[in-house]
């Protein structure tokens, strides 16, 4: 073996995959004679009943061959992007975790508090449900994240591009409090009775004894909440949106109500957040061809990079929101949609304008890392 290789379990996983799956077909054939034909054969009969493997065994093909490339000995790779559109597609589609129906959120929360389970356990659940947040941050929460006197939770690194401040209703500092007394408020939040980390299948497991939607996963609670916001920063507007979730498809028919808000205008430029769903192929999905592709020749789309989305104005504006408007617990989707209407009419009144910008010497030190540099 080459001295540089890295050995140990991914070294022997190189040679059994190649051992097992290429060298039966490409074993007997000259580097510079292995053919695309020749790899479609290796790949097709594993491409679908074995995905991961069959895409490590072409990666792991592809290394040779770049490797021959390199040295001379052919001047293609066969197991590139040549046998890309020959390959089936082999994607499992992807399965969202269901929301438990509004209604049935109340009758939930009611079953575990009366359940004779944890006591931290149950507060838990009842802090993941009123403030819609994962589970792992629930139970990693400590009690220095919490700033009573604002009715804030700071949670340090829950995303790459800085702190996620979570707004705290009522009931959910009464959760906490009750915390600080059994728990003595110190350290995490909601430890477990050894006083460590809560277990990551504590949660579910006490719903599934108490045959609340077993099967669900509990980050699918914070699939209540879904919005959208647009905001036009220096004119004072923005338009808001309040859906069951926040889908492709729900995208799309926010970017047709802003179509129609701004009808007099050729074309939209509109800054969004470097989101899968946030995608021109969303149109496609929701309307017809020729809406489809009107709406598109309508908007100049510009993401920001990826672990950026704090240089969305919009989030500037949808915090504003989120202190004034949703700091309470809204168990309707009606009332919330109401709310989050009056709070932007009464924005609209005002004009309430966004002016934010940093100079190009912040620039350089604030986006540093968001942007890739070239040496010369």
């Amino acid at each position: 073996m080459p001295r540089n290789w890295k050995g140990g379990k991914n070294g022997r996983q190189w040679r059994a995959s190649l051992r097992d799956y290429a060298m039966p077909k490409l074993a007997r054939k000259r580097v510079d004679a292995v053919t695309t034909a020749d790899v479609m054969a290796v790949l097709l009969p594993i491409w679908s009943t074995k995905r991961q493997t069959a895409r490590r065994v072409r990666q792991r093909i592809g290394a040779v061959m770049k490797w021959a490339v390199a040295q001379g000995h052919r001047d293609d790779n066969p197991a590139g992007d040549a046998i890309s559109a020959a390959l089936p597609n082999n994607r499992v589609a992807t399965k969202h975790q269901r929301a438990l129906p509004h209604a049935e959120v109340g009758v939930a929360l009611a079953r575990v508090r009366a359940s004779g389970a944890y006591l931290g356990t149950k507060l838990a659940f009842e802090f993941l449900v009123l403030t819609a947040s994962r589970s792992g941050e629930i139970r990693q929460a400590r009690c220095e994240e919490i700033d009573h006197d604002a009715a804030v939770w700071t949670i340090p690194g829950a995303h790459e591009d800085g702190p996620h401040r979570v707004p705290l209703s009522p009931r959910a500092l009464e959760v906490l409090d009750e915390a600080a007394r059994l728990f003595h408020g110190d350290g995490l939040v909601f430890p477990s009775p050894t006083g460590r980390v809560l277990n990551h299948s504590t949660i579910t497991k006490l719903l599934g004894e108490l045959g609340i939607q077993a099967s669900w996963h509990v980050d699918g609670w914070s699939s209540h909440f879904g919005g959208m916001m647009a905001t036009e920063p220096l004119a004072g507007r923005r338009m808001t949106k309040v859906t069951e979730r926040r889908t492709k498809t729900d995208w799309a028919h926010f970017l047709d109500d802003i179509a129609g808000r701004y009808a007099g205008a050729e074309r939209i430029t509109l800054v969004m957040d470097n989101l899968n769903t946030h995608r021109p192929g969303a149109l496609y999905e929701t309307f017809p061809p020729a809406r489809a592709k009107a709406l598109r020749d309508r908007f100049d789309f510009v993401h920001t990079p990826r672990h950026g989305s704090w240089l969305n104005v919009a989030e500037i504006e949808l915090n504003v929101m989120i202190r004034q408007c949703l700091n309470r617990r809204l168990d309707d989707i009606a009332i919330l949609r109401r709310e989050v209407a009056a709070w932007q009419a009464a924005r609209d009144r005002i004009r309430a304008k966004v002016d934010w910008q940093f100079t190009t010497e912040d620039a350089r030190l604030r986006l540093k890392r968001l942007y890739p540099t070239f040496d010369e």
